[in-house]
């Protein structure tokens, strides 16, 4: 996408939200308004000195605590990605981060998970290698593996080549049941694909899919997470980037 088609979408994506602050009968949003045609006004403008993210950014936190929803909040976080990447460039990923994550993840290759478990909403661990207690989680310190993983942020489905066993949005009950197909499983193969970072785990015959769905993580939890035995972290999400540094820093 080049600069003029990224302008063109981050200016329908601004000129939708100031639209539906106009919409509403409420007067509070009237501010929200504001915040959203100016948005529009540096985009279309095609500005990008320093001090015009933090103009709109001021529209936009009044906005916040005028109407005090997390859609507000949400909005704002968007649109100020929407603006970065235009302003900054959107982040490249090349074959050469691929093969970086894939080097974290190699040892990995032919160990069984194991204590695989759902957390909130879709959210779910689990644990490779040898056990190891430490972990704190709600002031208790519990067991967890060697390595650690977290799907977090990402969608994700749980499929074979001829079905799907289970997706994020299904039940909690069924996602349960179903994540336990893969314990002492052992995986296979890694893959990344550029430029989303989309993953896929293989367990023999079964497939765990994760897939971006933010462009941007306002939680700053990442698509998912792994803990390795030096201590160090690789976060991978957040829109294109990824991080690998002691779990410390």
């Amino acid at each position: 996408m080049d600069d003029a088609d990224y302008l063109g979408f981050a200016a329908a994506a601004v000129r939708h939200f100031a639209q539906r602050m106009t919409d509403d009968p409420e007067p509070c949003w009237e501010s929200c308004h504001t915040a959203g045609a100016a948005w529009l006004e540096v985009l279309e403008s095609r500005r990008r000195e320093p001090g015009e993210i933090e103009r709109v950014d001021v529209l936009m936190e009044q906005a916040d605590k005028c109407v005090g929803s997390r859609e507000v909040h949400r909005s704002q976080e968007t649109l100020k990605f929407l603006y970065l990447r235009w302003r900054d460039g959107a982040p490249r990923v090349a074959e050469a981060d691929v093969r970086a994550i894939e080097e974290i993840v190699r040892p990995l290759y032919g160990r069984p998970a194991w204590k695989v478990e759902l957390g909130h909403g879709s959210f779910f661990t689990m644990e490779f290698g040898a056990p190891v207690t430490g972990l704190e989680r709600d002031g208790e310190t519990v067991e967890h593996g060697e390595w650690h993983l977290w799907v977090a942020m990402a969608a994700w489905r749980l499929e074979t080549a001829t079905h799907v066993v289970a997706a994020s949005e299904y039940p909690r009950v069924f996602l349960q049941r179903a994540l336990q197909a893969l314990h002492g499983q052992s995986l296979d193969h890694i893959t990344i694909d550029t430029p989303s970072l989309e993953t896929t785990l293989r367990f023999g015959a079964l497939r765990l899919r994760l897939f971006p769905v933010f462009p941007e993580d306002p939680d700053g939890l990442g698509d998912w997470v792994l803990w390795t035995p030096g201590g160090c972290v690789l976060t991978v999400g957040e829109g294109s980037t990824w991080t690998y540094a002691d779990e410390n820093t």
